[in-house]
């Protein structure tokens, strides 16, 4: 019942319940589980300031067999002052429910979960969502977790882009970028609703791998817009593993405050696009006196949630302006997000 052998360890049954996730589906955090890890947070949070300190944190994982968040912890959720704010814990219980549920439900298990709630154990915390060729015919998803690859050439500034999004500057840090993690998650609000998004660093070294696994649920191709050779290495990596899916794709033009390099023979990025169909590039600056727009996260989040409206055939016109036609276009994904969303 208490998941205890002779030896008072927990055992393996106990901590690793069976729950069956079929290809294609992800895993969350469903309400009971996120009731139950606040509740742990509320506990633990002994002076009442709405943070957990290095110390309280510290009592939280003492019934662990070691402290399951290091120092990365900084890096990879919104935090405050060095502590950690309900917001960014709920969002660390969240990565982690997506990428190991296993240890999820580990974690669970240390701490009480079936017990204290008086559930059979810890896998009715978690919720198997549809899979992802279903969100597709529907032309939405129901996800609340959305995971945005972040692709690009050495040096275009993608550990810069995950450290904004939550609100981090990369000047003020002193580990080098590669030293940041891979991932970082952070919420927006998309047509009214929250939704979590993960941002993963793909390898630049890696980015050519046959091997490589570029599933998400958007895409997004940084390149330097100083330096055009890094737009090549980017729609290389879109014609390879994205041109012939149903993934959305945004191009993203990073370090937007140096002046533009002299762009080589062919198609420019905002003809490439065109050509593509696919959204015109979004500029992205982590240099100047106020902090990035978060504009960006929030458009990558909607094309997650809508990737129906985002791999629509929509032929530009054979004449007229690239600007108006893609301001019917956002015309048209305007009315179709608001007659999925009912508004």
């Amino acid at each position: 019942r208490f998941g205890y052998s002779d030896s008072l360890e927990l055992t393996p049954d106990y901590l690793y319940p069976a729950l069956h996730v079929p290809p294609g589906c992800s895993t969350e955090l469903n309400h009971r589980g996120y009731q139950f890890v606040q509740r742990m947070f509320e506990k633990h949070d002994q002076d009442h300031d709405g943070v957990l300190s290095p110390t309280e944190l510290q009592n939280l994982f003492s019934v662990f067999s070691g402290a399951p968040w290091g120092p990365e912890l900084l890096h990879t959720v919104p935090t405050q002052a060095g502590c950690l704010p309900l917001h960014g814990y709920l969002c660390q219980w969240t990565l982690m429910t997506y990428l190991d549920v296993q240890q999820c439900l580990a974690h669970l298990g240390y701490l009480g979960y079936p017990t204290l709630c008086e559930q059979d154990s810890q896998a009715q915390a978690i919720t198997v969502t549809r899979e992802k060729k279903l969100d597709q015919e529907k032309g939405q998803t129901q996800r609340s977790v959305l995971m945005c690859k972040v692709l690009g050439a050495r040096g275009v500034g993608k550990s810069a882009f995950l450290q904004a999004f939550l609100g981090n500057s990369l000047g003020e840090a002193r580990d080098p970028p590669e030293k940041f993690p891979l991932h970082t998650i952070n919420t927006v609000r998309v047509n009214g609703q929250e939704k979590y998004l993960i941002l993963c660093e793909v390898n630049a070294d890696s980015l050519l791998d046959t091997s490589l696994d570029t599933t998400c649920d958007v895409a997004c191709l940084m390149f330097d817009s100083s330096d055009p050779k890094t737009f090549v290495h980017c729609a290389t990596i879109y014609k390879r593993y994205y041109m012939d899916g149903q993934t959305p794709c945004l191009f993203i033009a990073s370090k937007a405050d140096l002046p533009e390099g002299v762009a080589p023979p062919g198609l420019s990025p905002a003809e490439f696009c065109r050509r593509h169909r696919l959204p015109a590039p979004a500029s992205f600056s982590c240099l100047g006196p106020a902090m990035p727009s978060t504009d960006v996260f929030t458009q990558l989040a909607t094309m997650a949630t809508f990737p129906h409206l985002c791999t629509q055939s929509c032929t530009p016109p054979p004449s007229g302006s690239e600007e108006c036609w893609w301001l019917s276009a956002r015309l048209w994904l305007l009315s179709l997000a608001s007659h999925y969303t009912g508004s």
